[in-house]
């Protein structure tokens, strides 16, 4: 009983330290994008962002919770979850850019309708990866390699974006960098699930749930 105290307790300080500094990485991004675009195009970003937010809600269904108490009670195998957290992202991503195609038809400041497409495509299917791999790790008592990927990301973003004005890159403008920014998030979500794969699946098999 102890030692199972001692596991709670020291799995709840490495959650809170991680997500912490994940928390604090994302903070330093957002704080310097509404630094460097201003208040018109940052809230312009920040408004289809808080659109996607809700959509992503409705969505992700809560099912990251399902995932994380399932794997680690072992009741569903976690090559099952990692299969489905792959379809229902895609699926979600794919919905996403219907659902901006026929609500998000007039472009904003600074986002131009490829953009809002592309967008949403990567912010929803990307975050719902996220969140469904993160699941699985933190399952897996594994609180640190999720979020160092996450931190490592939103590191680079913040440095593209403190060097975009001395880059030497042809055309790397703020039109190019949102893209980059919304593509870190479907980026995001598949180096967790490769790490996932790597980490915790072993063996992989077209099985579902």
């Amino acid at each position: 009983m102890t030692e199972n105290k001692v596991q709670v307790k020291d799995g709840l300080y490495q959650s809170v330290l991680w997500r912490g500094l994940f928390y604090l990485s994302a903070f330093a991004v957002n704080i310097f994008i509404a630094r460097h675009f201003e208040a018109v195009i940052s809230g312009s970003l920040y408004y289809v962002i808080s659109i996607y937010s809700l959509v992503l809600l409705f969505l992700s269904l809560s099912i990251e919770s399902g995932i994380t108490f399932f794997v680690s009670k072992n009741e569903i195998p976690a090559v099952k979850l990692l299969n489905f957290s792959l379809l229902w992202s895609l699926v979600s991503g794919v919905l996403g850019f219907i659902f901006a195609s026929y609500f998000l038809t007039i472009p904003f400041s600074g986002i131009n309708r490829q953009l809002i497409l592309i967008s949403s495509a990567c912010f929803i299917g990307g975050n719902l990866l996220s969140s469904y791999c993160t699941g699985i790790f933190y399952a897996r008592q594994n609180f640190a390699l999720p979020n160092i990927i996450n931190i490592s990301i939103n590191i680079l973003l913040l440095l593209l974006l403190l060097l975009k004005d001395y880059s030497v890159i042809p055309g790397f403008g703020n039109a190019v960098y949102f893209y980059i920014y919304f593509l870190s998030f479907l980026l995001q979500g598949i180096a967790l699930a490769i790490a996932v794969k790597l980490k915790h699946v072993p063996s992989f098999k077209i099985e579902f749930l």
